[in-house]
């Protein structure tokens, strides 16, 4: 097949120029730049979804995966106006402009760029009141069984405090569990939910969790990492491809999905998601925001007093 220098893709009202689609991505399963940008294509209604309205950080590896990666933040000045820009430092002289993905062609267009989205967990309506919340199961050395235990573990704790958390395959090697609450309290207080959520189950199962954030001294252990809830910290974005090699995607599952021996972080890639989506749809299409996060903060309250005396 002759090489396609560039073409033009129309998505929706735009016109997307893409560039070297023969170019090898992934050297040893072959995948081109160009499968790159048609599995982005394929998968931007369901992304746009997760994240629409949201300032975007950008992981980039445009070389392929065995070259440079680096992460871009603020918008360079060529990027088209159909990308939308948000000021995430309003009060500030200088503006701080970060990307959106308000349409599926800017999604495309990233892909152009072999961008891996990374998403905030606010939107742009008040970058302060977070309306997601994520912690992120990392495990050293122990193998994905471990992992989707621990999973089911901390769904259940969850589901003691009023919280309904819900499983995505990172495409790397854990599991994030997200939840979605209503963008009405302040980061500060999210991420003080997040942190003591994770230091009770490490204290509860201390064999199985750590929250020490320091990776030679975890041990054989599931970190527990809560620090995206952090403001201005970011996760990487439902259905983006990683750049590991086969190209496997931080994929939304469900919980009967994570009671299945054969399942793997790694489980679906871009050759193969479409299997699934035209066979059962999105995992996550009814979602349940917490109700009500202060009580579930008193209850979170007492369970963490009880750790401390019975420990």
């Amino acid at each position: 097949m002759p090489a396609r220098d560039t073409e033009t893709l129309t998505i929706g009202e735009h016109r997307v120029q893409i560039s070297n689609s023969d170019k090898i991505l992934f050297p040893a399963t072959g995948i081109t730049k160009g499968e790159y940008v048609d599995y982005y294509q394929r998968i931007a209604p369901y992304m746009l979804e997760h994240i629409r309205d949201r300032p975007l950080s950008m992981e980039r590896f445009p070389e392929g995966i065995e070259g440079e990666k680096f992460y871009q933040k603020e918008v360079p000045k060529y990027f088209p106006e159909y990308v939308k820009r948000v000021d995430v430092k309003p009060d500030e002289e200088t503006p701080t402009l970060y990307a959106m993905a308000e349409n599926e062609a800017s999604i495309v267009y990233l892909a152009n760029l072999v961008t891996i989205p990374h998403i905030w967990m606010s939107c742009t309506s008040d970058l302060r009141k977070p309306d997601r919340m994520v912690w992120d199961l990392d495990p050293m050395d122990l193998s994905f069984a471990e992992v989707k235990m621990a999973a089911k573990l901390l769904r259940y704790l969850l589901s003691e405090l009023g919280v309904n958390g819900y499983p995505m395959l990172t495409g790397s090697r854990g599991i994030h569990i997200v939840a979605f609450v209503p963008p009405e309290e302040d980061v500060e207080t999210i991420f003080d939910f997040t942190k003591k959520v994770a230091q009770l189950i490490t204290r509860k199962l201390p064999r199985l969790f750590t929250v020490t954030y320091t990776k030679s001294k975890r041990g054989k252990k599931i970190y527990v990492d809560y620090h995206r809830n952090v403001y201005a910290q970011t996760a990487v974005a439902p259905y983006a491809a990683r750049a590991i090699e086969g190209a496997p995607i931080a994929f939304p599952v469900t919980w009967e999905d994570v009671d299945d021996d054969k399942l793997d972080a790694q489980t679906f890639t871009i050759r193969n998601v479409s299997e699934r989506l035209d066979a059962e749809g999105i995992s996550w299409s009814h979602i349940e925001r917490v109700r009500d996060l202060g009580s579930a903060r008193e209850r979170l309250g007492e369970l963490l007093h009880r750790s401390r005396i019975s420990g």
